[in-house]
C-alpha cells in the first residue's frame, strides 16, 4: 500500500498530482529540484533517472517518472562524469531493499570501474519520511547502502 506522508504529497499535491494516480505506483523518479523550484517549467529530470526507470520497470516494481504522473519536466544532460539519479521516492515499505538491491547492484556496481573517480547525486526518499540526500563518492555510496 502507498504511504504518503507529509511532505511527500504536500508536494506532488502543489502541483496538481492525484493521489489516485499515485497509487498505482511502488516508486515515483522525480525531477532532482522538485522541492526547490515552484514552476514546473523549471523542472528538470536527471539523466540516470532514465536508466533507474528501464531497471525499475524490468525487475517488475511499479514506477513512475515525472510524465507518468502529469509533471512536465524536460531531461537536463550534464557534460561532467558524474552520476545524476535525481530523486527516487519509495512508497511502499516492502519494495525498499529490492531499489535499493537494484541501485546497488545493476546501477552503481555495473558502472563503478567505468565511474571509478566520479561523484554520484542522489536523493532517496523512504515511505516514513526519512531520506538520504548524497553527494559523494560512487564506493561511498554503495557501502552507505549496503549497511
Amino acid at each position: 500500500m502507498v504511504n504518503l506522508i507529509g511532505s511527500h504529497y504536500d508536494i506532488l499535491s502543489g502541483f496538481g498530482v492525484n493521489i489516485q494516480v499515485l497509487k498505482k505506483y511502488s516508486v515515483l523518479l522525480l525531477p532532482e529540484n522538485i522541492e526547490s523550484k515552484r514552476d514546473t517549467d523549471e523542472f528538470q529530470d536527471a539523466s540516470g533517472s532514465v536508466l533507474m526507470y528501464k531497471l525499475l520497470r524490468s525487475e517488475g516494481i511499479k514506477c513512475a517518472n515525472s510524465k507518468d504522473i502529469g509533471i512536465d519536466s524536460y531531461l537536463f544532460e550534464r557534460r561532467g562524469g558524474d552520476i545524476w539519479l535525481g530523486t527516487i521516492w519509495i512508497l511502499e515499505n516492502l519494495i525498499s531493499p529490492f531499489v535499493i538491491g537494484i541501485i546497488l547492484h545493476k546501477f552503481l556496481k555495473s558502472q563503478e570501474q567505468e565511474y571509478e573517480n566520479c561523484q554520484v547525486h542522489l536523493d532517496l526518499r523512504f515511505p516514513n519520511g526519512d531520506h538520504i540526500k548524497y553527494d559523494g563518492d560512487i564506493k561511498k555510496l554503495c557501502l552507505l547502502l549496503y549497511y
